[in-house]
């Protein structure tokens, strides 16, 4: 079984999708977790709780941020 930590640090070392922008989305509020996904490489991470409208203009400025990234 893979954690997030690991799904991600996957895609990063993968050339053909390593610049796929990535939300985690998680029930775990967990301060050090969310530390370690950004530093695998997670854009943004955000609990499941979260607002819709609030989730929604995270991925527009994650997409916003990522136009332009080579291989998207």
């Amino acid at each position: 079984t893979m954690n997030g930590a690991e799904l991600v640090a996957e895609v990063r070392a993968n050339s053909a999708i390593a610049n796929t922008p990535i939300l985690i989305l998680t029930v775990v509020a967990d301060a050090e977790k969310e530390y370690q996904l950004l530093n695998v490489g997670a854009d943004d991470y955000c609990a499941k709780t979260v607002q819709k409208k609030i989730l929604l203009k995270r991925i527009e400025k994650l997409l916003k941020r990522t136009q332009g990234r080579p291989g998207l």
